[in-house]
């Protein structure tokens, strides 16, 4: 499965928009739908196990979400492996939803999604400068 995948369970459909790295970290970015429930929005970023596919997982560094109606975008960072495999494994177990009339109030739903194989960009990106980005190859 390349990046643009989705993985549904129940209501609720994750899309995986890509795996890159970055420097020395490995970032995967998705959105998240809520099916036909626009009550609903995540909590927070929920946990991601992101694994080569020998199993072995890599070290979660930071997760970030911005909640957008029935969407969500979200975001990890892992630490990247001294090996940088071409194939990865990736799966959320719940996530955490709240009510968007009723912030206090949440709803956990399991799942899990999972994403395999996942295949990185072919080419890894560094950062260059403050804003820019180039491709490793030049």
């Amino acid at each position: 499965m390349a990046p643009n995948a989705t993985a549904d369970a129940g209501e609720i459909s994750a899309t995986v928009l890509a795996v890159d790295v970055v420097d020395d970290q490995r970032c995967l970015t998705e959105i998240l739908r809520a099916g036909d429930r626009p009550d609903l929005r995540p909590a927070t970023a929920p946990a991601l196990r992101l694994a080569t596919q020998r199993g072995g997982p890599l070290l979660p560094l930071d997760a970030r979400g911005m909640p957008r109606g029935r969407l969500a975008w979200l975001w990890w960072a892992f630490k990247r492996p001294v090996f940088v495999p071409a194939r990865l494994e990736a799966s959320i177990p719940s996530i955490a939803f709240q009510h968007r009339a009723a912030p206090l109030s949440h709803a956990d739903i399991d799942g899990p999604w999972r994403f395999s194989p996942l295949v990185p960009l072919a080419s890894p990106l560094h950062a260059e400068g403050r804003w820019g980005l180039r491709g490793a190859s030049h």
